[in-house]
């Protein structure tokens, strides 16, 4: 028996526009006995206050319906239920009055009571059901051409969204890049863009330059809105190289909040003083490497991602490369996790890699990324890069 979780998808539009002053959602009760039963008796206590039952919706006619205040009670009565037989039961309830991410209780109780094979009458009650409004019409997401750019380079971004009302929206679109401070450094708008009742529109080519950039994390962002606010979001994470010295160390976008004012000179001479032993193994020298971990801070449990890039210095070193990929603890370097992606060789004598994983094992802190490297199975795998991502925890509660 249960709720139906389809019903997730219903949005409210701040309850004043094009009839979302209310939602209907379906719900079902469905059960399949393991044992034979007689006398069956299903019932329910739905709605409550600001939620109406669409009496006319039920798929199975109640076998008793009343109103007790603002609380419908619809009982079913089946004489007799079979080992595999199954029972469906559908009917919609319009929710008055919804507010984004509200968890509103749909049906207070459900009361089932039967006659097992023994004759014993048997009673089993089961919880109430929730719906989560969603906080938007929109179901928003974004990519990007790179994860890697230079300063000057052209970031071009496409979106989609889609409208799960069922009315025809107008809105405005903005484009933001953003440094790791959340300063904006470029952005575009387009205004009056369309969006079909129930339909994904994909938008394409939204180019910003990164003229103005300088190294280190970067953010891209679309956001939708209209007259009352915004309507949807989605972001990317992206880095911009600094020429002069492409083995990243630590992101000081992250430990450092440095102001955007301060003069590239002036953060290039920073990262030097940064720079870690490694850079001067001659094994690592025939390196050039890039790696990246994002989002940060992320919330425990949640998925990080991992982009790395290794270029040779000193002709065709990649074949037979080993790479792992490493995330340690920064204060005793414990391993606590590590990925050895398979080695794919680019035309310009570079390989890279993605790699996605799951933050449920790891505590909240920081953690190191470090991108290891050797030139064969046997040999010690050496540093060549490293950032560092923030794990916090998010108190969740489950009814």
């Amino acid at each position: 028996f249960g709720i139906d979780l389809e019903a997730n998808w219903i949005w409210i539009g701040r309850g004043t526009d094009q009839g979302t002053r209310y939602f209907s959602t379906p719900i079902y009760y469905s059960a399949v006995p393991i044992a034979p039963m007689e006398d069956v008796h299903v019932m329910s206590s739905i709605g409550g206050p600001d939620m109406v039952v669409d009496q006319a919706s039920f798929t199975r006619k109640p076998s008793r319906l009343e109103k007790s205040g603002d609380v419908m009670i619809a009982e079913w009565h089946l004489d007799s239920f079979r080992v595999g037989q199954k029972e469906d039961v559908f009917f919609n309830v319009t929710m008055l009055g919804p507010v984004p991410e509200e968890e509103r209780v749909i049906s207070d109780s459900l009361q089932i009571t039967y006659k097992d094979a023994a004759g014993v009458r048997i009673q089993r009650e089961f919880g109430p059901c929730h719906i989560r409004v969603l906080p938007s019409s929109f179901i928003s997401s974004i990519s990007l051409a790179d994860n890697i750019f230079a300063a000057g380079d052209n970031v071009i971004i496409g979106c989609s969204f889609n409208n799960l009302s069922n009315a025809e929206k107008k809105a405005r679109l903005t484009a933001v890049i953003e440094d790791a401070d959340g300063s904006v450094i470029k952005q575009v708008s387009q205004k009056d863009i369309q969006f079909p009742p129930g339909k994904d529109q994909r938008i394409e080519n939204i180019v910003l330059n990164l003229a103005s950039a300088i190294p280190g994390g970067h953010r891209a962002r679309v956001v939708l809105s209209d007259g009352e606010g915004q309507l949807a979001e989605a972001s990317a994470y992206f880095v911009v190289e600094d020429a002069s010295f492409i083995r990243p160390v630590p992101e000081p976008a992250n430990d450092l909040r440095r102001d955007r004012g301060i003069a590239q000179e002036e953060y290039r001479a920073q990262r030097d003083t940064e720079k870690n032993d490694f850079t001067d193994n001659p094994f690592v020298k025939k390196f050039e490497a890039t790696i990246m971990a994002q989002p940060s801070p992320i919330y425990q449990g949640l998925s990080e991602t991992i982009y790395y890039k290794i270029s040779s210095t000193e002709g065709d070193v990649l074949a037979g490369l080993r790479v792992e990929v490493a995330i340690l603890t920064p204060d005793t370097r414990e391993k606590r996790q590590s990925f050895t992606p398979p080695v794919s060789h680019a035309k310009d004598g570079s390989c890279s890699g993605t790699l996605t994983f799951s933050t449920g094992k790891l505590e909240p802190g920081r953690y190191i990324v470090c991108l290891l490297v050797s030139s064969d199975v046997m040999a010690e795998l050496q540093e060549i890069a490293r950032t560092q991502f923030a794990v916090r925890r998010i108190d969740v509660v489950i009814t």
